[in-house]
């Protein structure tokens, strides 16, 4: 039967912040560690663990950045935070002493990490693990810190701390990966904040959590933001319940009632996470040269060609026709968002009021004429398209963390320059891909296998994921209506440098590693 319960309480002030909260800073680093004996780790926890930020002070801080920001006109730096969280691998939980009963309950995805399951999710050739960037390749990453700020100056104050306690307790940095926030302009004139290198804004559709703390109610309780569903907290931390991805559920209930409760390790896992992290190398030049060509061919523009290929234009600005949108707004030849006029298609309401089937003929795109069936945004979230439908594409949702790397792309600067095409590790650029889930094998590599390097889905022919698929050499693309279709993509622009699988303990279970309840 219905439960009649809309949302459940989370333990905020358990569970680390990036998580639910979202760091959201533009300047980031992050501690590759490695731990040399179980008394050394142990003591060096034990001293961080007070300075790890919760779910509970984030999203304070962020709701209260909002406030400012939006009364002051958009002004920055009137607030600001800087953050830390901290993640196991598996072998680094070894090394914490972590009972042998509970290292067992863990599962084989995070036991066995990335390295050992690289075909599962595309890494082959140029992204085999044997090609990832040497200081973590040929090391055994035992922890991840992760450190963001609003201001450079503090994250270098805070890092420089960091490294102090690392060397006072023995803990060697392996590696430091620097993230940070694109600015200034494109070749159109464009605001790059926020946007990956290919020039596309970023992190633009985020799913909802049923806890009024992390994402409010809309209209409805099954929504926060308009197009934004607020799933169970459990699809993404462990302890609480998750969606039932029933497409007729039995006995009266809905989709949108609880379903079991997320368990996916020991006991203690309660309110913690497990994390994905990869270090993607852009092939910027390659991308947009391809985009170029092929809206030659097309005889389109190759703004619409990018956005054929992601789903949105690089303002973020959907193909699709928003709900309750006008049904003059054509987005089928420029990003209508260009205009002064219709600069509001971008805002939190609009932007992802969306879906792909509709009972409306003149917005159903259930064919992919306006969204191809292959779109990055389409493969990674069908939204209420069959298959698979909308109840099971909500179980394999993430929430996703990302900021870019290395400098922008100038097609003027001289060979070897940091900001040529042909730059290279430690100078290269890319994506530091973030995400959090109840469960690795069932989300992030169900994804990346059954999804985004699927030719098949969600019909034969439909194509691959061009932006971040790599699985196969020679990609293909169904383009409805193109004048060539499918069309060939032989060169991949995203390449894996690094990937590792973590566990982001709850703040209860870090004093417990550490010994403190011992």
């Amino acid at each position: 039967m219905s439960s009649g319960m809309t949302e459940v309480q989370a333990n905020l002030a358990n569970i680390q912040g990036n998580i639910f909260g979202g760091f959201n800073k533009d300047h980031q680093s992050f501690l590759f560690l490695s731990m040399p004996d179980q008394a050394s780790a142990r003591a060096w926890l034990d001293a961080i663990v007070d300075d790890v930020a919760t779910c509970e002070e984030v999203i304070a801080f962020n709701n209260l950045f909002k406030r400012v920001k939006g009364r002051r006109h958009g002004k920055e730096g009137v607030v600001k935070a800087t953050w830390i969280n901290v993640a196991f691998t598996f072998s680094g939980l070894q090394v914490l002493g972590a009972d042998p009963a509970d290292l067992d309950a863990f599962p084989d995805d995070f036991r066995q990490g990335p390295a050992a399951r690289h075909t599962d999710v595309g890494d082959v050739d140029d992204s085999d693990p044997t090609n990832w960037i040497p200081p973590l390749r040929d090391a055994d990453v035992h922890a991840i810190v992760l450190v963001a700020s609003d201001d450079p100056n503090d994250l270098e104050e805070e890092v420089a701390n960091r490294q102090a306690q690392l060397e006072e307790h023995g803990i060697q940095l392996i590696y430091r990966q620097n993230g940070e926030a694109r600015t200034g302009v494109d070749a159109d004139n464009q605001n790059q904040h926020g946007h990956e290198h290919f020039g596309f804004d970023d992190g633009v559709s985020q799913p909802g959590v049923r806890d009024d703390r992390v994402t409010p109610p809309g209209l409805n309780p099954d929504v926060g933001l308009p197009g934004q569903d607020r799933l169970w907290p459990g699809e993404f931390v462990l302890g609480y319940p998750r969606q039932t991805g029933a497409t007729d559920p039995p006995d009266n209930s809905t989709n949108t009632d609880p379903g079991k409760i997320a368990q996916n390790g020991p006991a203690w896992t309660t309110d913690g996470s497990y994390l994905v992290f990869r270090r993607l190398h852009q092939d910027v030049k390659g991308f947009r040269d391809f985009v170029k060509s092929q809206a030659a061919v097309e005889g389109i523009s190759a703004s619409l060609m990018g956005a054929k290929l992601v789903g949105r234009y690089a303002s973020g600005c959907p193909l699709e026709i928003a709900d309750g949108e006008a049904d003059n707004i054509d987005t089928s030849a420029t990003d209508p968002s260009s205009t002064q006029e219709n600069k509001d298609l971008l805002n939190d309401e609009r932007i992802n009021a969306f879906d792909y089937a509709s009972g409306n003929p003149l917005r159903d795109d259930s064919t992919g004429n306006r969204v191809p069936l292959a779109a990055h945004i389409r493969k990674v979230y069908p939204r209420n398209a069959e298959p698979p439908g909308e109840a099971f594409a909500e179980t394999r949702r993430i929430l996703r963390r990302g900021i870019a790397f290395g400098k922008s792309f100038d097609e003027t600067a001289p060979p070897g320059d940091p900001a040529a095409s042909d730059a290279t590790f430690p100078d290269d650029r890319g994506l530091l891909f973030l995400c959090y889930q109840n469960s690795i094998s069932d989300k992030f590599e169900f994804l990346m296998q059954n999804w985004v390097n699927n030719p098949d889905f969600p019909e034969v022919g439909a194509g691959h994921d061009l932006v971040i698929g790599q699985k196969d050499a020679i990609r293909t693309f169904a383009l409805p209506q193109g004048k060539v279709t499918p069309f060939t993509a032989p060169q991949r622009w995203v390449i894996t440098s690094w990937g590792g699988y973590f566990f982001q303990p709850s703040l209860l279970a870090l004093a417990s590693l550490a010994g403190a309840s011992q």
